[in-house]
Parts: C-alpha cells; sequence; structure tokens
C-alpha cells in the first residue's frame, strides 16, 4: 500500500526518509523533491548556478537536492510531476524504482521531448517520491553485502558503474 502523508510524516519521524525535510514538500501520498546543480551531459559534469537549459532531445543526468532513505520495511519510486511532463520533461527514463535500503540522492535521467529548450530552476520541486509497504521487510536490503549495490550512497549525478 502506499504511504499517505500521515504515514510519510510518521516514517520521516523514525526514520529520516528525505533530508533536508521541507514541509511544504509532502503532498498527500508523496514527497516532492527538488533539481540540485549537478548534471552530467555526453559524460562531462556541470555545475550550475541559474536555470539548467535541456535542448529538445537532449538527454542528460541530473541530481535531487535531497537525500533519501528507504527502510527495509518500504519500497519507492520516483515519478515525473505533471506540470514538467506537460512541457515535454521526461523525468525518468526507466530507473524510477528504489529498493529497500538505499540511501543517497537520486540521480534523475531527464529527457526533453518537445521542440523547445526547457529551463528548469535550480531547486524546483522535480519529481515525487512515492513510498509503499512490503509485505515484510526485505531480508536483504540494498547495500547488503554480495549484492552489488553500487550507487548507495551516491552523492549528486552519478554516471552508470561499469564492471
Amino acid at each position: 500500500m502506499i504511504l499517505s502523508d500521515r504515514e510519510l510524516w510518521e516514517n520521516q519521524d523514525t526514520y529520516g526518509l528525505v533530508n533536508p525535510w521541507e514541509p511544504s514538500n509532502v503532498q498527500p501520498a508523496s514527497i516532492d523533491l527538488t533539481l540540485g546543480n549537478e548534471f552530467i551531459v555526453n559524460g562531462a559534469d556541470y555545475a550550475l548556478s541559474a536555470a539548467a537549459p535541456i535542448a529538445p532531445r537532449e538527454f542528460l543526468l541530473a541530481t535531487t537536492v535531497e537525500s533519501v532513505f528507504v527502510p527495509p520495511h518500504l519500497v519507492a519510486q520516483i515519478n515525473g510531476r505533471s506540470t514538467w511532463a506537460r512541457r515535454g520533461l521526461i523525468v525518468h527514463t526507466t530507473a524510477g524504482f528504489i529498493d529497500p535500503g538505499f540511501r543517497g540522492t537520486i540521480t534523475l535521467e531527464l529527457y526533453n521531448v518537445s521542440p523547445d529548450t526547457l529551463y528548469i530552476p535550480l531547486g524546483e520541486r522535480i519529481c515525487q517520491i512515492v513510498y509503499s509497504t512490503l509485505t515484510s521487510p526485505a531480508m536483504r536490503p540494498y547495500g547488503s553485502a554480495g549484492l552489488g549495490s553500487h550507487y548507495q550512497n551516491q552523492k549528486g549525478a552519478t554516471k552508470a558503474w561499469h564492471n
């Protein structure tokens, strides 16, 4: 079951789901996350101090300001916000699932499908995290030995791990 705002507040108090915590970002069944200033475009790292321009058909990696935690009894998903989707921005191409035990910032896979360059202000509410309850806590949460959890404790936009 998806956690309601009441349950999000309770889990925040107990586990620290989102840091920094901004009470105004709590929605009825999700928490809005904001766009950070680190980006990866064509393999190169960038830090911006204003709005992030995304050209038509451009793909880039970005990060959230917030670090998130998914306790072992929960799972989470990242979804784009409708305001940006209606402008042609895809916030995560396919990797919106966040395993129990994950801790770190979220790397966003931004893709502009519109014919116009989009300018996204830093700190803009860009996506939302939705937490759901598992039928039982994970036995081996993300980050457990032997899982190969490459993105545990990531900070900033993170390139794909290669073996």
